[in-house]
């Protein structure tokens, strides 16, 4: 708090005019460029291929979906500008909007849209096919209309549509859209040096009015924080995500800089592998809960830039969060007397993965141990590469305890889903069987109040069974050089430069 305080001053110091240009968005206008840093290189162009999330950055500027969302996780038209969903929930009618070109002038058309349909859930080929397995077969009646229908009821399948894998990509393209992507979007792609940048252009067709407002931009790849800060400061990037908590207060100090925070669709919890002894007793994942004091977890491992989760939910999803912090305050006594009454009255030994190169995650793993030694659990911190955490935590669910987040989803079954018993992104050993019962119940319900209600509902039972102990939603901390506007964080994986401008070319 108090380094705070004195960058606050510092940033007086240096000059009120940049203060003051900070707080006043200036009018939008159109021209100029700016360089963006990309976290890590792209493992390919391709919408339906990439399983990387930081590919999205990029190819959420290439293409567009039927489906968009806002920064408030809303479904927005997108390439569809409206649609239809029968009352038995299986069909899906959508309209597409007239007069949309892909950026080699080629119309868009219904013919495009089943064909990326197919791809999407091409089995072996799409890192997302499950979500769309659900298909039942695809018509097209018209060049603009698209009839969609599903084998059985999701009330998730729209959201499902506005992800950046969900792309739709001229019929025919082939795996050529790895290299050289052809899409819809707000940007044309020019080219890729690997390991350096992609270059985009302005699409002067795009079907927004006035949009995008940039002629350029370019796509540095930086995979390193610290060269990413560096960068920012000296002025050679214009837009860097995922700066370090640590170094915004130094930055905001910067006249000729900004950072912005932004609540974020990520959730952080040291999981807890409820298949393995002694965490298979519901007493001793409680006792968990009460012995660590996530406060200083925030404050710790996220220097304060985010807020407390009690339940596997970000509160950005709105409606559908339920505020369950209250129900494990910290409590040193209560923790004790849980693990006695398990059998474990002096505690016990075990393992706490963290992953590699995730500095919140290790930082909150360590801060968590030191918590649980207070009351007897002897904890040996070991680290793993995250291949290493991928094939053993995630994939083998040979584990106990692990420090690790997660990117939420729009739709909030297709989030809470992990916990399923059988599931096969279930590595926390979770299984209850009211909680699959409700869960299908609300995958497939349209009523959004049952559903509303259900939701709830999972997130209790979540908390009730200690299924993990559930810590921060962190902050999406983003710097900016000064005349940098109109960005917006998505609830997604990517993002979107369509609105951004520079108030100085």
């Amino acid at each position: 708090m108090i380094s705070r305080l004195i960058a606050a001053l510092a940033a007086l110091l240096l000059g009120a005019a940049g203060a003051t240009a900070a707080d006043t968005p200036p009018a939008p206008r159109p021209g100029g460029a700016v360089t963006v840093a990309a976290l890590a290189n792209p493992d390919g162009l391709d919408p339906h291929r990439s399983p990387a999330d930081s590919t999205f950055i990029i190819t959420m500027n290439i293409f567009d979906g039927l489906v968009a969302t806002n920064a408030r996780g809303e479904l927005l038209p997108g390439l569809a500008e409206r649609w239809n969903i029968s009352g038995d929930g299986l069909t899906y009618t959508f309209e597409l909007r007239r007069g949309v070109t892909f950026h080699d002038g080629k119309p868009l058309t219904s013919a495009d849209v089943k064909y990326s349909l197919a791809r999407m859930a091409e089995k072996g080929k799409s890192p997302h096919a499950a979500d769309y397995a659900i298909i039942a077969r695809v018509e097209t009646p018209s060049p603009t209309t698209v009839v969609i229908t599903l084998s059985r009821p999701s009330a998730r399948f729209l959201s499902d549509l506005a992800y950046g894998w969900a792309a739709i990509v001229p019929e025919g393209a082939g795996d050529e859209l790895a290299r050289k992507p052809i899409g819809t979007g707000p940007f044309r792609f020019v080219e890729w040096v690997p390991d350096s940048h992609v270059k985009l252009v302005k699409n002067a067709r795009y079907f927004v009015p006035g949009r995008p407002y940039l002629d350029e931009v370019l796509f540095k790849v930086i995979p390193d924080e610290t060269a990413r800060v560096t960068a920012l400061r000296a002025g050679e990037i214009d837009i860097t995500e995922r700066v370090p908590p640590q170094m915004v207060d130094e930055l905001r100090a910067n006249r000729s800089l900004r950072v912005e925070t932004y609540p974020s669709n990520t959730l952080s919890e040291l999981a807890i592998n409820a298949a393995r002894k002694p965490f298979d007793d519901i007493r001793v994942r409680r006792a968990l809960f009460h012995a660590i004091d996530r406060a200083a977890v925030l404050e710790g491992a996220n220097f304060g830039y985010g807020r407390l989760i009690g339940s596997f939910m970000a509160p950005i999803i709105g409606e559908y969060y339920v505020d369950l912090n209250g129900r494990y305050p910290h409590d040193l006594a209560k923790a004790k007397a849980l693990l006695a009454e398990a059998g474990y009255p002096n505690g016990f030994e075990t393992t706490l993965y963290l992953p590699q190169p995730y500095p919140d995650y290790s930082a909150a793993g360590e801060i968590i141990a030191s918590q649980l030694a207070r009351v007897g659990i002897r904890v040996r911190l070991e680290t793993l590469e995250w291949g290493q955490w991928l094939e053993r935590v995630y994939k083998q669910k040979d584990y106990a305890l692990t420090a690790i987040g997660h990117y939420g989803r729009l739709d909030p079954i297709t989030l809470l889903e992990r916990f399923k018993t059988g599931y096969n992104a279930n590595y926390f050993g979770y299984s209850n069987p009211e909680f699959d019962r409700l869960l299908n119940e609300g995958d497939v319900t349209h009523d959004r109040a049952k559903r509303r209600a259900i939701v709830r509902r999972l997130q209790e039972l979540l908390s009730e069974d200690a299924a993990c102990v559930f810590l921060v939603s962190r902050d999406a901390i983003v710097g900016f050089q000064r005349d940098v506007w109109g960005y917006a964080e998505l609830p997604i994986p990517g993002n979107r430069l369509t609105d951004v401008y520079r108030a100085s070319r």
